[in-house]
Order: structure tokens, then sequence, then C-alpha cells
């Protein structure tokens, strides 16, 4: 398949929003099974003609298909399975990005009785139990230094170079929220260490910084707004991450393999969250309500201080309508005149 800059995106979001549904589901609920279904089935429907992902798919829709037929939660052994697959599809997207096709996808195997015991347990009460997607990143950095004694020191100067400039970058971002080449340069930090990492098999910085990414990537995009939850978790982050390289700095200078475990679980369901919510607009002002405006006054003349009479106001007599003077009486007519 030719990997198009289009389809890498397309594909880079769908599994993302799988990742997001994951981070609440737990053994005993039904909770995000349907939409996690459906957007597998989409990843398969867009991706047809790439037979490592369809091959991997496959397997994954016929269980979840069968939950949903005989209406199960999920359970333990699916989540695991399904947890195996977003760290698989992960480094498969890299290996894409690559030209590359990535090996085939292993999933994890359960103990039939770890099982057993899994779907019928309650979960853990409290925050733990939403932290548990993200346990099994909860784990020693296996550096397997025979195998990468060239690149890991590559790497590891690599990383301490993008941690720093994340620092420098977020210092800029508290002063100018709006400055989109700081926005631009912290997220192509987080790229590349994850790239590098997944590459090198380092799970728990390949997966913390695969969800940093997602989250700057909606900031740069316009999806999400950047404020002091993304700037501390992104903070948080830059912190967790220099505490496993340091280990690799050990491994390869002094000889030291890690020993301890650096938890990122709760990190990163915390970066997974703030990627989810959007933040709240601010409080409009009330409406403040004007008491009516008093009627002009009118201005005083001199007659208005003075005391209205209480006297009764008798009306001013109207003259009365001229008679119709009556008709003339003709005079009476001159006496004859006698002759002479």
């Amino acid at each position: 398949m030719n990997w198009t800059p289009e389809a890498l995106k397309s594909f880079e979001n769908l599994t993302s929003k799988i990742a997001a549904e994951l981070v609440f589901a737990q053994p005993g609920k039904d909770e995000g099974l349907i939409p996690v279904y459906s957007l597998l089935n989409e990843l398969n429907e867009s991706f047809p003609e790439v037979p490592v992902l369809t091959e991997a798919l496959d397997g994954l829709l016929a269980i979840l298909g069968t939950h949903l037929d005989e209406a199960r939660p999920f359970d333990r052994p699916l989540l695991d399975r399904l947890g195996a697959f977003t760290i698989w599809v992960d480094n498969a997207f890299t290996a894409f990005s690559a030209g590359q096709t990535p090996p085939s996808f292993e999933p994890v195997s359960t103990p039939a009785s770890a099982a057993a015991d899994s779907e019928e347990a309650e979960p853990a009460p409290g925050g733990d139990s939403a932290e548990e997607p993200f346990r099994e990143f909860d784990c020693l950095l296996q550096l397997n230094l025979s195998e990468n004694s060239e690149l890991m020191p590559e790497f590891y100067a690599e990383a301490v170079d993008h941690l720093g400039q994340t620092e420098a970058a977020v210092l800029q971002l508290e002063q100018n929220p709006e400055d989109t080449d700081a926005i631009n340069s912290i997220f192509r930090s987080f790229h590349t260490i994850k790239g590098v990492a997944g590459f090198l098999g380092l799970i728990p910085i390949n997966r913390l910084s695969h969800e940093v990414e997602s989250l700057l990537d909606l900031v740069r995009n316009g999806q999400r707004s950047l404020d002091g939850t993304v700037i501390d978790v992104v903070l948080e982050a830059k912190d967790v991450l220099s505490q496993l390289v340091s280990q690799v700095g050990l491994a390869i200078q002094d000889g030291i393999e890690p020993s301890e475990i650096v938890p990122v679980s709760g990190l990163m369901r915390r970066v997974v969250l703030a990627a989810a919510s959007t933040p709240a607009p601010a409080d409009s002002a009330p409406e403040t309500t004007l008491p009516p405006t008093p009627p002009p006054e009118t201005a005083a003349g001199p007659e208005a201080t003075e005391t209205p009479s209480t006297a009764p106001v008798v009306p001013f007599p109207q003259a009365a309508a001229p008679a119709t003077p009556p008709p003339a009486t003709p005079p009476p007519p001159p006496p004859p005149t006698t002759p002479p």
C-alpha cells in the first residue's frame, strides 16, 4: 500500500481514538465495548490492503463480536489483548511512516486461571481502576544494549536535547500562549522521542510520548485550547521522560541496567483526559438590572414654588349666543292721493 500523508493521518487518528476509548474500560464493565468494536471495524475497512493489519484486526473483531453477541462485558484477557494491540499498532505506524512492514501482531497470553479470576473480580475502588488500561506500561525499560549499541547512545543524546528544548518552549508559551512556533517545537520533540523509542522497544517512553503528542496535535490544530491543564501535563511528562532517559544514560555510561520502575499510567490517564476535555468558557458577567431612569425634572418657574390654591375652580361664564332678530315688518303702504 502507498502510505500517503493523508492515509497516515487517518490511521493515526483512528488508533488514537481506540486508545482513548480504552482509558475507562474495566473488567466486568461493558462501557466502551461497542465504540471500540466500531472503531476497530472502521480501521479494518479503511486499510484492507495491509495484510499485517487486517490479520491482527480479524482476531480482535471476532473476540469482540462474541462478547457483543453474548452480552458479555470486558474481561482481563480481552483488555490485555487490546492493550498489546495499541502498543503494536503504534510501532506499526512508525514502520509504515518509514516505508517498512512491521512484524505480525502477537497477542499476550493469559493463564486460564488468571482469566477466570479477572472476570469475577470487582474493579478496585477509588481512582486506581481508572488507570488500569495503562498499568501494563508501568514496567522496566528493556534496553537490549547488545543489539542497539549504536542507536541507543544516539537516542539518549537526542532525547536529552529535545527535553531541554521542550522546557524552553513551555516557558515561551507561559509568556505567550499564541506562540505557534513553540507549540510546534514541543510537538516535534515528543513525536521524535516517541518514534525512536518505539523502534528501540522502550515501551514506557514510547507510550507516554505518544499520548502527549496526540494532545499537542489537538492544540496545534485548534481542536483544543492551550490552558494550564495542558501545560501542567506537558511539564510533568517532560520530568517523567527525563527520569526514564536518565536510566538509559546510566546504562550507556556506567553499564547500570534499569532496576526501578518509573510509573507512567497515572500521567497517561491525565493526558488522555486533558485531550478529551474542553476548557470551560469564561463565565459571562451577570446581567445588571438598572433602576428606571427618573423622569427629567421640569425647570421651575416663578409660580412653581407657590402653594396651589385649594378653592374650587369656578368656570368662567361664557356669553350667551346672540338671539336671532325677528324678521322686519314691512312698512304700511302710503295712503291714496285724492284728486283736487
